[in-house]
């Protein structure tokens, strides 16, 4: 269980749920006009920590099997990190929301 923490609100949840919550604010400040985002799910680090990482699948778009090149490029240019690096793009957007999680 992990305690994900936005602004002064708290979120208890297992890790899937916790990525559901985050996923929500991704498609909030997407940069895409559909509302797109980099899918995450939570992965569990080969160190088996207690902390919390995330693996990006940036490769699917909408209904379609391939990724839409501009949507990827838009995140990037946003971010200012590539959607290939896990763990920039979990911190980068950590920091962008303003959010952190815990094990509980």
């Amino acid at each position: 269980m992990f305690k994900l923490i936005v602004d002064r609100d708290e979120f208890v949840g297992t890790g899937e749920e916790i990525c559901v919550a985050i996923q929500d604010m991704l498609y909030e400040i997407s940069p895409v006009q559909t509302n797109w985002a980099p899918y995450i799910h939570e992965s569990i680090p080969e160190e088996m920590t207690e902390e919390f990482h995330v693996f990006v699948h940036a490769d699917t778009w909408e209904d379609t099997e391939y990724a839409n090149e501009k949507a990827l490029n838009a995140w990037e240019k946003m971010l200012g990190v590539s959607l290939n690096h896990d763990w920039l793009f979990w911190t980068t957007i950590s920091k962008r929301l303003s959010l952190s999680v815990t094990p509980v």
